[in-house]
């Protein structure tokens, strides 16, 4: 079992927007912007989430 605090092999930290609910990879500088809606999001506006990086 994985430590809690640490993120699983298989996975990668994403946005999750705050208005549409889409999950997707942070841009480099940290503010980013969701290719459904347009929201911007940064650590203060949108949640950091694990996400798998498998393609299903």
């Amino acid at each position: 079992m994985a430590d809690q605090y640490e993120i699983a092999d298989n996975t990668e930290l994403f946005y999750k927007c705050s208005k549409c609910g889409r999950m997707f990879e942070p841009e480099d500088n940290g503010n980013s912007t969701c290719p459904v809606c347009g929201n911007s999001c940064n650590t203060d506006s949108c949640k950091l989430v694990d996400g798998s990086n498998e393609d299903y």
